[in-house]
């Protein structure tokens, strides 16, 4: 690590420690520190999806390193950087996997791990090239706008993580408002950003004067004087393979030069410019976080007073209508004894006179039914 990267590693560091608590500021943090350390500038990929951005990469190591097909492809994040042919798949769940590089298409593609089932954080593939070897790693990212939404946030992520990027478009049908959404994030970072039209040898080469002037004047409001490059990645790669057959690869040869010049003459200056800026975004980021967390405290204190004060007015209203019950019943118990009382006292003063009557009516009767018998036994003798 060179003595001007080691200050910004070690700040890096710190401010992993110091966001532990916040496992996505950590983990960006962490991956800031490691890739300072080690010198590695990230280029993203960015763009549409089917816009030929892996084949873009391929064309660059100079043989098919990572997979293209017809449908949207590319679904993880994948990482280009320099080593001798080995891939690592790192999950989500801190896991890393050895793989060959031929077996990446099993985890970076939406076809063999829909909506990232397997749980891929992101798959590093290392393999020679002199383009990578002065730290450059070449970011493979999901296209946005497909009707994959996870692919669009994944991409979003990587260019979170990136030092620098390649815009690619197409010539068929340039800029996209997703792509000028990327356009208003880079102008923000500030970082070196390439703007590559690919699949130019698909449009007529009269069409190529007014789709550069109309890309430049776009991409001109977020960026300053940026170069567009008209290219046929795919032509390009076939090319490098060999292929005498290969159409005209446009200018792929332009756009690899400046590329290399960049990655000669500046990447170690622009490494440490990004490096600083994305230590000033954390540390923004996370006072922000920590503001958010405050007032989040704040408010719920505020809420549990208010509602401890909703809840003892509660309290003392059930406690009044409580007491008006009581009242009530209490006042009501009270008529009733004193109604019971009266008719007791009533009863037992009528009782003497009701039981003289009783007592006449039943000798009366007793009497009638005596002298009965006796008329009814003359008679029969």
């Amino acid at each position: 690590m060179g003595v001007q990267f080691q200050p910004i590693a070690e700040s890096a560091r710190d401010l992993a420690d110091a966001v532990s608590e916040f496992p996505d500021l950590f983990a960006r943090a962490a991956r800031l520190a490691d890739r300072v350390a080690a010198g590695r500038f990230h280029v993203a990929v960015l763009g549409e999806f089917k816009r030929g951005k892996s084949t873009v990469i391929n064309a660059l190591v100079g043989y098919p390193v990572l997979p293209t097909g017809v449908v949207p492809c590319t679904a993880v994040i994948t990482e280009v950087r320099s080593g001798s042919g080995s891939a690592t798949v790192l999950h989500l769940d801190g896991t890393i996997e050895p793989v060959a590089v031929g077996q990446i298409l099993d985890f970076v593609t939406e076809t063999a791990n829909p909506e990232n089932r397997r749980g891929v954080e992101r798959v590093v593939v290392a393999v020679p090239g002199s383009l990578l070897d002065s730290g450059l790693v070449i970011v493979d990212t999901p296209g946005v706008g497909s009707v994959y939404e996870h692919n669009t946030e994944t991409a979003r992520q990587a260019l979170a993580d990136a030092d620098g990027a390649i815009l690619v478009l197409g010539a068929d049908a340039p800029l996209s408002r997703n792509e000028r959404e990327l356009l208003e994030v880079l102008s923000a970072r500030r970082a070196p950003v390439f703007v590559v039209v690919n699949r130019c040898d698909v449009v007529d080469q009269s069409d190529h004067a007014e789709i550069r002037g109309f890309v430049g004047e776009q991409v001109g409001r977020a960026l300053d004087s940026p170069e567009i490059y008209l290219v046929a990645a795919r032509a390009a790669l076939q090319a490098k393979a060999g292929d005498t057959r290969a159409s005209d690869p446009g200018e792929f040869p332009v756009f690899e030069a400046a590329l290399r010049r960049f990655v000669h003459d500046d990447l170690r200056e622009a490494l440490i410019v990004a490096a600083r800026h994305e230590l000033d975004d954390l540390a923004d980021e996370v006072e922000e976080r920590l503001r958010l967390h405050e007032a989040t405290a704040r408010l719920r204190v505020d809420e549990l007073a208010a509602r401890m004060l909703v809840f003892e007015r509660a309290a003392k209203e059930q406690s009044r209508l409580l007491d008006d019950d009581l009242h009530r019943l209490h006042r009501d118990l009270q008529a009733v004894r004193e109604q019971l009382a009266s008719r007791l006292a009533q009863s037992a003063r009528e009782a003497p006179t009701a039981a003289r009557h009783l007592r006449a009516a039943v000798t009366t009767t007793a009497a009638t039914h005596l002298e009965q018998a006796l008329n009814d036994e003359v008679q029969r003798q």
